[in-house]
């Protein structure tokens, strides 16, 4: 193309392995959301380890809103040094850090234990922080992979890829690992697998084990065949003061910008009613409807396979007609879905 009597440089995107490697992310990050915040871990919080499961209902609540105020302050002042420094990989290796180590401190969650419940909130909070900004990170490498017509279509393939990630995960925890406390046995009707002791919730523990080492071999092709964001020589103290001034700048701007207010405004409240479906999904089945881990292991699948199909969808659609119809028509399916789950009784 000319541009001013010059031609300018092609946009040039890596090799579809790279873009692959970058999919896998979502792999590797996805098994916490499935099996920690809702299907296995919380549910087994809010019923073995909270004195009753009203105070662990709100004690998860608690953790959770203490995890996301902690990411809703930091974002955008990390999202401006990220931007000013270049490099994408060294966030998400630290954040990824803190999800292993808060993960693999649910382990030590044990019923009975008096320091059970710190331990499982701080680990939660922990690793929820380092899982959110890990993604966080990953998505901002995306528009260096494919042209900003196929970003729709990447961001639903990651995803759906991810919640495949998790099915599996849940399939494995449920078939092999996680036993119901009563009969001893799997999903699967076997004893569990390495010898978990199903009285003391050994499996539901190993969840948090199992997400962390799941991320650690998972996460690695991405570090390993997906470019990163250049260098841009400005230091990190440089970009921490820039990144202040950005933000500052940014709000002040929000009154002339009328349209991004509204979107930042919106953004916040259903990412936050979805948040909240996420963390209480399980603790719902469990706690009104009394599911244990087997009916709560097959909700969870069944969800995640919907989960998968709606992501490659609205991908595609994505790309097709827009982000605000996609976003506008699922959020009409949720409230419709939503509406109906609350006119059920146990």
């Amino acid at each position: 193309t000319q541009s001013g009597g010059a031609a300018s440089s092609p946009v040039t995107y890596p090799p579809r392995r790279s873009i692959v490697a970058w999919i896998f992310f979502d792999w590797a990050a996805q098994p916490f959301f499935t099996l920690v915040t809702t299907f296995v871990f919380a549910p087994f919080f809010a019923a073995a380890l909270a004195s009753d499961p009203a105070q662990g209902q709100a004690l998860w609540g608690y953790a959770t809103g203490f995890a996301g105020l902690c990411i809703a302050l930091l974002s955008p002042l990390l999202g401006g040094i990220a931007d000013r420094t270049g490099p994408r990989k060294p966030w998400i290796a630290s954040f990824g850090a803190l999800l292993v180590i808060g993960s693999g401190m649910l382990w030590y969650a044990k019923p009975g234990s008096p320091a059970a419940v710190p331990i499982a909130l701080a680990g939660f909070v922990m690793a929820t922080i380092g899982a959110e900004f890990a993604t966080t990170f990953n998505n901002a490498m995306m528009t260096r992979l494919v042209p900003p017509e196929r970003l729709g279509r990447l961001s639903g393939t990651g995803w759906a890829v991810g919640y495949l990630g998790g099915l599996l995960s849940l399939a494995l925890t449920l078939g092999l690992l996680a036993a119901d406390p009563h009969t001893g046995k799997t999903l699967a009707g076997l004893s569990p697998m390495f010898g978990l002791d199903a009285a003391t919730r050994e499996g539901d523990r190993f969840s948090g084990p199992l997400t962390a080492l799941w991320f650690v071999i998972f996460v690695a092709p991405m570090f390993l065949l997906t470019p990163d964001t250049p260098r841009t020589g400005i230091s990190f103290r440089e970009a921490a003061g820039g990144g202040v001034a950005r933000l500052k700048a940014t709000l002040a701007e929000l009154p002339s910008l009328p349209g991004l207010g509204r979107f930042l405004l919106a953004n916040t409240i259903y990412q936050d009613g979805l948040v909240a479906l996420f963390a209480f999904g399980g603790i719902y089945g469990a706690g009104v409807f009394g599911w244990q881990t087997i009916e709560l292991g097959v909700f969870g699948i069944l969800l995640t396979i919907t989960g998968t199909l709606g992501a490659f969808l609205g991908g595609k659609l994505d790309d097709a007609v827009g982000g605000k119809p996609v976003i506008l028509g699922a959020i009409a399916c949720l409230l419709f879905a939503c509406l109906g789950i609350l006119s059920l009784g146990p």
